[in-house]
């Protein structure tokens, strides 16, 4: 179908690089969604030119904005510095405060960007690997990347049996060496579980050079609107994501919580 202007030119419009599949679900098929994560899933920026500091801004995070374009019920399990190892055991937004609400519909875990901090800043073997799962089990993982993460998609998946786990690798260049490794890892863990696994590499809006996402603000951390673009981002690879993994969500009609609407 052609597009004409108001002078009756035809207008050529740039094709879209989504698939028509993208579009096919969305997040609203959830009613409950909680988010384990870090700085970039809580929101913190800068507040003025001047504040090099930062501060935590739940409200303009990518789980919240996403959270008011759908019509859902988002709780941030996400704080600035957080780690695998350390989410476990923080009472306040980790995993005993996860475990103390009411299960959700579905969790996306977003946990990555300060393991691979940690390591990049001297202290090796920290990301362990796969064996670490598959020759232990909760109770005995070690204290890597890959161990923690198991304690934690495990614990989750007791506390919210009839719940949905989303994985989601970070945006490391594929130059890293050291993000490589940790984004691959992240992929090996979902595909240990079966969890589908979103890779941000595999969005332009993370992978290119899109100054909405690469021109940080006073905080070191996405402006405000580079969070909305992160949700509309992120809204894309889930879409995709379900797209890819139809089996897994199936039969999904929600947890009680979530059929409790009449």
């Amino acid at each position: 179908m052609a597009i004409y202007d108001y002078a009756g030119n035809e207008i050529t419009v740039a094709a879209d690089s989504l698939k028509e599949r993208d579009y096919y679900c969305a997040f609203s098929l959830f009613r409950t969604i909680g988010v384990v994560g870090d700085s970039y899933a809580n929101g913190y920026c800068g507040e003025n030119a001047s504040d090099n500091s930062g501060v935590n801004h739940p409200e303009v995070s990518w789980p919240q904005i996403i959270a008011r374009r759908n019509g859902v019920e988002v709780t941030n399990y996400a704080w600035g510095g957080m780690l695998t190892r350390s989410f476990i055991t923080d009472t306040s937004v980790g995993l005993p405060k996860l475990e103390s609400d009411a299960p959700k519909g579905l969790y996306i875990l977003a946990l990555e960007r300060n393991d691979y901090n940690r390591e990049n800043g001297g202290i090796s073997g920290y990301l362990g690997s796969i064996a670490d799962i598959e020759n232990n089990s909760l109770g005995s993982y070690p204290d890597t990347f890959f161990g923690n993460y198991a304690t934690i998609i495990e614990r989750i998946q007791a506390h919210a049996p009839g719940a949905k786990l989303v994985m989601m690798a970070g945006d490391y260049s594929k130059s890293n060496a050291l993000g490589t490794a940790y984004n691959n890892a992240v992929v090996a863990i979902a595909a240990h579980y079966g969890i589908p696994c979103m890779e941000q590499m595999e969005s332009e809006y993370f992978s290119g050079s899109n100054a909405y996402y690469r021109e940080k603000s006073a905080g070191g951390h996405p402006a405000p609107y580079a969070y909305c673009g992160m949700a509309l981002a992120i809204e894309r690879l889930f879409n995709q994501c379900v797209a890819e993994n139809k089996a897994y969500f199936m039969y999904y009609v929600g947890v009680p919580d979530d059929q409790s609407e009449t």
